[in-house]
C-alpha cells in the first residue's frame, strides 16, 4: 500500500513539474519574442511579412513625403504590406513645386536623386533604413522611357538626335509602333535601345 501511496506522489511530483515546464515555455512563446523584438526596435518577428518583393502586397505611396511613410511603418506592416512603392525622385520642371499631381513626378527632365525638399536621398536613406526593421521593403520607381528635354535644363548628354526615336506625338492608340516610339503629349520618348542612353549616369 504504502509502494503504491508513493508511485502515486511521485506521478503527481513529475506531473506538476511537466505542468509548470510547458506553461513557462508557452509564456516565453508568447511574450519572449515580441517584447525582445520590440525592445530592439526591431518588429520583424511580430508582423512577419513576406521574405522578397516578388511575394505579398505593394502599397504605391503616390507622392507621400518620405517622413510621411516613415511615419506610418507601424501602421502599413500591421495591415500586411510587404512593400513599400515610392514615387521617382527625378527632377522635373516643377520642382520647386511642393503641392503637385502625382502625374508630375512621372514628367522627368533628368535620371538624378534629390528631386524635392522631402523627396532627398538622404531621406530616402533614413526610410529605408526604419522599414527594414518592419520588414518592409522600399521600391523606387523610375522613368526610363520618356523625358522632358528643355534647352539649359536637360543633361547636355541627352542633346544627340539619335537619344530620341523622334516619332513625334502618338494619336492612334490602336497603332502598336506609334505607342512604343511615339512622345506622350509632348514628353518625348528616349531611344532605350540606344547604348549611350542606356549607359547615361548623372
Amino acid at each position: 500500500m504504502k509502494k503504491i501511496q508513493k508511485h502515486s506522489l511521485f506521478r503527481k511530483t513529475i506531473g506538476c513539474l511537466l505542468s509548470a515546464s510547458i506553461c513557462f515555455s508557452a509564456g516565453a512563446v508568447m511574450t519572449g519574442f515580441p517584447v525582445r523584438a520590440a525592445a530592439d526596435n526591431n518588429y520583424t518577428a511580430i508582423y512577419k511579412l513576406a521574405d522578397s518583393c516578388q511575394v505579398g502586397t505593394i502599397l504605391h505611396c503616390f507622392s507621400w513625403k518620405y517622413d510621411d511613410i516613415k511615419a506610418s511603418l507601424r501602421q502599413i506592416a500591421s495591415a500586411g504590406f510587404t512593400s513599400i512603392q515610392v514615387s521617382p525622385t527625378q527632377p522635373t520642371p516643377y520642382s520647386t513645386i511642393n503641392d503637385f499631381e502625382w502625374s508630375v513626378v512621372y514628367q522627368p527632365s533628368d535620371f538624378s536623386i534629390d528631386m524635392y525638399e522631402f523627396m532627398i536621398k538622404e531621406k530616402l536613406e533614413e526610410l529605408c533604413k526604419e522599414a527594414d526593421k518592419y520588414g518592409i521593403k522600399i521600391i523606387m520607381d523610375v522613368v526610363s522611357n520618356h523625358m522632358i528635354y528643355i534647352d539649359g535644363l536637360s543633361p547636355e548628354s541627352f542633346a544627340q538626335k539619335d537619344h530620341w526615336h523622334n516619332a513625334g506625338n502618338f494619336k492612334n492608340y490602336a497603332n502598336r509602333s506609334e505607342i512604343i516610339n511615339g512622345d506622350l503629349l509632348g514628353l518625348r520618348d528616349l531611344n532605350t535601345e540606344n547604348e549611350d542612353v542606356q549607359t547615361q549616369k548623372q
